[in-house]
């Protein structure tokens, strides 16, 4: 149930490749919090995909295209949903699948995954917060059941 914000450069990739990612990462970000075994506690993740002007990334205040196609993916999780192992495998499954999908330039390519942490208070959907044990037993997430339990 991420929030996920791409950040590509634009017009470095197709559509096709585009969709891919959004898939590979929405994926990724569902099998690290563990909800995909049943659809019905499925909490959905967003993904929004933000086109940067290629001209406008740098590295070290210097521009970097075309050398370097700079990918930022941000994700957007309740606090304590992740630990630092399924945050480990979380990033080095989407850079693994990021890559996988561009393919020739993957060599290219530097990603930056970024995940941040959303305080238990401010985690909202509905008109309403939400706290980590109830987004646990809403989700499902078998790794928190403790969470659950204890509420």
């Amino acid at each position: 149930m991420s929030n996920i914000i791409l950040k590509l450069p634009r017009d470095c990739f197709s559509k096709q490749q585009i969709d891919q990612m959004a898939s590979k990462i929405t994926d990724a970000a569902n099998a690290a919090e563990g909800n995909l075994d049943d659809p019905k506690n499925h909490l959905p993740s967003w993904l929004f995909v933000e086109d940067i002007d290629a001209q406008h990334l740098y590295i070290d205040g210097k521009p970097v295209y075309p050398n370097v196609l700079p990918i930022v993916v941000m994700l957007f999780q309740p606090e304590g949903a992740l630990d630092i192992q399924r945050q480990t495998q979380q990033a080095e499954r989407i850079d693994r699948d990021i890559r996988s999908v561009i393919g020739p330039v993957a060599d290219q390519v530097q990603i930056s995954c970024i995940m941040l942490d959303v305080p238990g208070d401010h985690c909202g959907g509905s008109g309403a917060i939400w706290r980590l044990p109830q987004i646990a037993a809403i989700a499902g997430f078998q790794h928190l059941t403790h969470l659950v339990k204890a509420a």
